[in-house]
């Protein structure tokens, strides 16, 4: 089915710019609603006369700068002819981030796609996703991972790192439960817990939130087969994994990444 693009609005930079807009789910696409609906935001704001539309995509700027850079970016330059700016966020720069402003596409996620403005407390998985075909689930379900999962490994009854833990805790109730219909139908076996209360350190504040697991070695072998990952980091987790039999400690994962990060220059803004 064709997407209906008539009654979205382009804005006089977007016509400079050449943005494309999809006319069909594909499993490129797929992967970008799911790697927004983790990380990834999308505004509006009136100031004055103007207005600006952001679309924006914010992780961590060592252990995500190899996926930003050389995957994300590539992702959104594919499907929507649009070349996003890097750049770092904060004082220290622990944060890299992806961004445009584009009027037509914030339509086209808002009004076709179905993701909502501002905060996603209550994001679900688009309909159009959870009526599609398998192979379009597992890849909105590999670019959600490769932002809002963690994969870990625990001791449990060894002296190393070796039982495989898959998660994703989030604020949305409604979307754990999606997440867990669309991986129960694809054979795995989760584990849920909903209305999880936690107290933030700092504020004193309690937040409600959900998760959803995937223990164990069959689980994530399944995982690689028919999801896998896209984030670099991920993907070294899982090949020393399975090379070793257990997996280093996060502060030798990120050396790793913080080696890899280095390649590359500081990326700036880009026209």
């Amino acid at each position: 089915m064709k997407f209906d693009l008539s009654k979205i609005k382009f804005s006089r930079f977007d016509l400079k710019r050449g943005l494309k807009l999809p006319i069909k789910l594909s499993e490129e696409l797929a992967e970008d609603i799911g790697i927004m609906v983790g990380d990834g935001h999308i505004s509006s704001h009136r100031y004055g006369t103007r207005t600006s539309n952001e679309v924006a995509i914010s992780c961590n700027s060592i252990t995500d700068k190899d996926y930003i850079i050389h995957h994300v970016k590539k992702l959104k330059l594919g499907l929507y002819n649009l070349n996003f700016q890097v750049f770092y966020v904060g004082k220290n720069k622990t944060e890299i981030r992806l961004g445009i402003s584009s009027l037509g596409l914030i339509e086209f996620y808002n009004k076709i796609i179905g993701l909502p403005l501002g905060k996603k407390e209550n994001i679900k998985i688009p309909l159009l996703i959870k009526n599609s075909d398998n192979k379009v689930k597992c890849a909105f379900i590999r670019g959600l991972a490769d932002t809002d999962f963690t994969l870990t490994f625990r001791k449990k009854d060894r002296k190393l790192m070796y039982y495989p833990l898959i998660k994703i805790n989030s604020a949305s109730k409604n979307l754990i439960k999606d997440i867990n219909e669309i991986l129960i139908s694809l054979d795995f076996k989760t584990t849920t817990s909903y209305d999880l209360e936690s107290l933030h350190s700092l504020t004193k504040r309690i937040s409600i939130s959900s998760e959803l697991s995937l223990n164990g070695r069959d689980n994530l072998k399944r995982w690689m087969r028919i999801i896998g990952f896209s984030n670099p980091k991920n993907n070294l987790k899982y090949n020393l994994w399975k090379k070793q039999g257990f997996c280093p400690r996060d502060y030798e994962i990120r050396n790793i990444m913080k080696k890899w990060a280095q390649r590359d220059s500081n990326p700036r803004p880009q026209d």
